[in-house]
C-alpha cells in the first residue's frame, strides 16, 4: 500500500498531468471530480479543515456551478458535511472513507505501474531508475550500467 508521503507525491505528479491532459484535451468533468477530490484528500491527508468555498475555488467552475457540483458530491456519498459548531452552520467538508480508500487503491495501481514500467529484469537481477516519486522501502534501487 501507498504510505502518505508517496500519496501525496503521486498527487501532485497527476495533478501536473492533468495540466498537460488539459493543453491538449477538451475540458471534462473528470477534471473537475480530480480538482475537487484530490484537494480534498491532500488537505485531509494534512489535517487541513477544507471549507465548500476552497472546493469550489480549487474546482474553477462558476460558483453556483460549483456549490451544485460539491452538493452532488455530497449526496453521491463521496464527500460528506462535518459541523464545526453546535448549531450546524458552519462545517467543513471531508472525503468518505470509500472514496479516500478507492483514492488510494487507484494512486496504489498507478505506482505499481510506474515501478513496471521502470523496471526490467536482466540475469536474474533486477534494475530500477530512481524517479521523482519515493518508491516504498520494499523496492531496492540499483544503478544502471551500460
Amino acid at each position: 500500500m501507498v504510505n502518505n508521503r508517496e500519496l501525496l507525491k503521486l498527487i501532485d505528479h497527476i495533478d501536473s498531468s492533468l495540466l498537460l491532459y488539459k493543453s491538449k484535451f477538451e475540458h471534462s468533468d473528470f477534471e473537475t471530480d480530480w480538482k475537487i477530490f484530490s484537494y480534498c484528500i491532500k488537505n485531509n491527508i494534512q489535517n487541513k479543515l477544507t471549507n465548500i468555498t476552497s472546493l469550489i475555488n480549487i474546482s474553477g467552475l462558476p460558483h453556483s456551478t460549483g456549490l451544485r457540483k460539491i452538493n452532488k458530491l455530497i449526496q453521491q456519498k463521496k464527500l460528506f458535511k462535518k459541523s464545526k459548531t453546535k448549531s450546524g452552520k458552519s462545517f467543513s467538508i471531508h472525503p468518505s472513507s470509500k472514496l479516500i480508500n478507492d483514492f488510494k487503491s487507484y494512486l496504489s495501481s498507478i505506482n505499481d505501474l510506474l515501478i513496471t514500467d521502470i523496471t526490467y529484469v536482466n540475469d536474474n537481477r533486477t534494475d530500477r531508475y530512481p524517479t521523482a516519486i519515493s518508491l516504498s522501502s520494499r523496492y531496492v534501487l540499483y544503478p544502471r550500467i551500460h
